[in-house]
């Protein structure tokens, strides 16, 4: 097995030199044989695959270990310089002694100013055992007792910069060792230089300036230049046409060339506003262009300006914006002229109010219909431009509106009603204004399911009763009705109702409160209530009384002494209605007499007005009834305009 291992690694070792003998470096000892090895980075990282390369090589008695380096090698004879030390030897201990001997390359950089050269490397062998210890390097012994440590000196041949390799046979087995070779050169590179001529052929002289891009100092024409230092000479050509020339000075090439100079210029204008509203500062640019190649002075509207060869000015300045407007431009007493194709931006207002959208221009008066007199309105503000944004100045803020966009500017008009209003804005300065005549209209109102109404009606109601009958006899009344308040319900076609009624009754001259109740479908019912000893029950069939019991015997009275208004057998409206029509149907149903009906009801912009027959005023606004009649309506109604 131990023969296998060896040949394994003698195997190994054998491949990784194969694959770096291509960059192998000379290697001479003092008196020694000359072996090959070279530089290269990637031979350090085949040579660490292929053949595990030791950057130190240690060694136990007779057996030989690594530990892994990358290099490449040269074989050298090694010559020891420091004389071998030892340590007392150390009590005995259980196992037997053994040396560690370790071979280490101390040399990591070498300078050089010329290649290829001669690289000295300093190796140190140490034996770190208990034992004394040897290695053979490259044929030399060198043996070593315990702590003892050698020096030996490898002088190799190097030939390029960078990373380089040196092969040692330690004990027979080869070893690679890398280091870094530094090499210190002076360059001189000589600066390319132009001449300028106006007639040809010339005999031309330059100053040429020699820069030193090396990292040693170097000389030039006798004179020391350190890296990064340059130096100065003189050259003479003789040019017959205009070119490059090429020129040596001491050693160094030099790149000459020679321009024949002539003079000419060229003007021109642009703007890169292509629209502009009209009126609006736009830019414009002169642009005057040395075409010559010769350095030329130029008089532009008056002032002195020198240009070199291609060589430009730019006159910047402004002008008002109109279209095809003209600009001008002095150059040397010439008069240059262009025209700016400027497109004007036009801003357009359209008022969009009342359902309708109005352009000023064309509608300056127009009448729209409303239920309230804070009207909403929009302005749409747009603009013809197709390539920029274009500002619009409205009431103190600018805003920016791009191309094919609109800017909205919503505003209220406390519209006097029935009435001439004026709508405007001004946008950059300009007024647009449209002449709207608000008619008034009252709301119109979705009613859905009405479920319930709670009423107070304080309206004085005056009626004369006379009824005959058991068990009262022959009886007149004289029955004022102050008030009357409860509610009212609904379940299909019945309509529920109770409440209270407070009035003066004569006889017996007194002003009393009596509860009521009742219920009618499809217009039939009765109304029940309780005044004194008596139990008043009245009968109806639509508006007609069509019975009148008192504690349950049937009397006849001219009229009937409880008060049928028609919310008792007639149910509130529904659908589609104005707000006029429903608050006077709402009103009505609360009539207890002719005095009770509106006869008068209109829309104020604000609320719905009700007048009765007796110039009562009541109010009517998001479904409640204010005033002397108070209702509040339950369900579902809504405004849809």
């Amino acid at each position: 097995m131990r023969s296998l291992v060896i040949l394994a690694v003698v195997a190994a070792a054998a491949i990784a030199l194969y694959a770096l003998s291509p960059y192998l470096a000379n290697v001479v000892t003092g008196g020694g044989a000359t072996q090959t090895a070279q530089t290269s980075s990637s031979a350090a990282q085949t040579t660490q695959t292929a053949a595990s390369a030791p950057s130190r090589t240690t060694e136990t008695g007779r057996t030989t270990t690594t530990s892994a380096g990358t290099s490449t090698s040269a074989l050298p004879t090694a010559t020891q310089t420091a004389a071998s030390t030892s340590r007392p030897p150390t009590a005995s201990s259980p196992s037997p002694a053994r040396p560690n001997m370790t071979l280490a390359l101390e040399t990591k950089e070498v300078n050089a100013t010329r290649l290829p050269a001669a690289a000295v490397l300093r190796f140190r062998v140490e034996n770190a055992g208990a034992a004394r210890g040897a290695l053979v390097i490259n044929g030399t012994t060198v043996e070593l007792g315990p702590g003892g440590s050698a020096e030996l000196n490898f002088t190799a041949v190097v030939s390029r910069a960078g990373a380089n390799y040196v092969l040692l046979y330690v004990n027979g087995t080869p070893r690679l060792y890398g280091f870094e070779v530094l090499y210190y050169t002076p360059v001189f590179v000589a600066e390319p230089v132009a001449v300028e001529v106006y007639r040809l052929p010339a005999s031309v002289s330059a100053n040429v300036t020699v820069r030193n891009v090396g990292n040693c100092t170097g000389y030039f024409g006798g004179i020391a230049v350190p890296p990064g230092g340059n130096a100065t000479a003189s050259v003479t050509i003789n040019a017959t046409a205009a070119g490059r020339y090429y020129v040596d000075v001491g050693g160094v090439e030099v790149e000459v060339d020679v321009v024949y100079l002539a003079v000419g210029y060229a003007v021109r204008a642009q703007s890169p506003a292509l629209e502009a509203v009209p009126g609006e500062p736009v830019p414009v640019y002169f642009l005057v262009e040395n075409t010559g190649n010769a350095t030329e002075a130029l008089y532009v509207n008056g002032t002195r300006y020198v240009l070199r060869p291609g060589g430009r000015l730019q006159i910047n300045s402004t002008v008002p914006a109109y279209s095809r407007r003209p600009v001008a431009l002095v150059v040397n007493g010439t008069l240059w002229r262009w025209t700016l194709n400027v497109s004007t931006i036009a801003v357009r207002a359209l008022l969009k109010i009342g359902g309708g959208i109005y352009n000023p221009a064309l509608s300056p008066q127009v009448v729209i219909s409303s239920s309230q007199s804070a009207v909403p309105y929009t302005w749409v503000l747009t603009t013809n431009a197709t390539r920029r944004s274009v500002a619009l100045a409205v009431g103190g803020s600018t805003y920016l509106v791009p191309p094919g966009g609109r800017l909205l500017i919503n505003g209220t008009l406390q519209a006097a009603l029935n009435a001439w209003n004026t709508v405007s804005i001004t946008v950059n300065g300009t007024t647009y204004a449209v002449q709207v005549y608000v008619q008034l209209e009252p709301p119109t109102l979705y009613v859905g399911q009405i479920t319930g109404m709670s009423f107070t009606d304080s309206r004085t109601y005056v009626q004369y009763p006379t009824c005959t009958g058991t068990p009262i006899g022959s009886v007149s009344f004289t029955v004022a009705v102050y008030s009357v308040s409860g509610s009212v319900s609904y379940s299909g076609n019945t309509i529920y109702f109770s409440g209270s009624i407070t009035a003066y009754v004569n006889p017996p001259g007194e002003t009393r409160t009596v509860g009521f109740s009742g219920s009618s479908t499809n217009g039939v019912g009765q109304v029940t209530a309780t005044i004194g000893s008596y139990t008043v029950v009245v009968k109806f069939s639509g508006g007609s009384v069509t019975e009148v019991d008192v504690n349950g015997q049937p009397v006849a009275c001219g009229s009937s002494i409880i008060p049928v208004p028609p919310f008792m057998y007639q149910k509130p409206p529904g659908g589609t209605i104005d707000a006029v029509s429903f608050a006077t149907e709402i009103a009505d149903l609360f009539a207890k007499g002719p005095s009770d009906y509106i006869t008068d009801a209109y829309y104020n912009g604000r609320y719905v007005v009700l007048v009765d027959a007796a110039g009562h005023t009541m109010t009517y606004s998001g479904g409640s009834i204010g005033g002397p009649l108070q209702v509040d309506i339950y369900g579902q109604i809504s405004q849809t305009s």
